[in-house]
């Protein structure tokens, strides 16, 4: 079956497996970088408020950012760190950073099991679309996680943040908000504003 990376189901099942830990409490600042190699290996950090983004640099000295998170997200140390990865705050955020159990196969196997599929959804994502229906699955992701599936979505991130989690550059995702926009698809009320108004159209693009 395929998942895709916006799946509310998933989302949920990812967000309701139970606490690893109780853990300690941090405040980050705007672009602040939490730097996951000064962090303990069995480590899991949760967003309880605000935006962070995951980048990992590539070899021409580009970014890749290859998630966003937000309240109630969760994702372990280690696998940000294999590539060498780092944890930014997108907006001003609060998180806490868990001790995780590596003796509770159970509890260990649920998170990493939805963690997984997050990312074999991005993955397909990626590689099966063209500019335009990755923009119209993002914009749909973000309406499904940040705005409860509304039609009114406030986005925390930049043109350029949204570039590089699509893998496009910044004037083609520029260059396509500004035709869906002409399409009647969507209005852009304001910079960060997405306001969606032929949903089923844009979910058919973004399929």
């Amino acid at each position: 079956m395929l998942i895709r990376q916006h799946d509310p189901e998933l989302l949920r099942e990812l967000r309701s497996s139970p606490p690893l830990s109780s853990g300690v409490a941090k405040r980050l600042r705007r672009g602040e970088v939490l730097r996951t190699q000064d962090r303990g290996t069995e480590q899991a950090l949760q967003v309880e408020q605000g935006c962070l983004r995951v980048c990992h640099p590539h070899s021409d000295g580009r970014r890749q950012i290859t998630e966003f998170l937000f309240a109630g997200d969760r994702i372990g140390l280690a696998e940000v760190r294999s590539h060498n990865g780092s944890i930014e705050a997108v907006t001003p955020a609060a998180i806490t950073l868990q001790p995780t159990d590596p003796r509770d196969e159970e509890q260990a196997t649920d998170f990493y099991n939805a963690r997984l599929g997050v990312l074999q959804a991005k993955l397909f994502m990626l590689g099966h679309k063209n500019a335009r229906e990755k923009l119209a699955a993002f914009i749909i992701e973000m309406s499904d996680r940040i705005a409860a599936g509304g039609n009114e979505v406030v986005l925390p991130m930049s043109r350029y943040d949204i570039a590089d989690y699509l893998c496009l550059s910044p004037e083609t995702v520029c260059r396509n908000f500004t035709q869906m926009v002409a399409d009647g698809l969507v209005a852009l009320p304001e910079s960060h504003a997405v306001q969606i108004l032929h949903r089923a159209s844009l979910e058919f693009i973004g399929r």
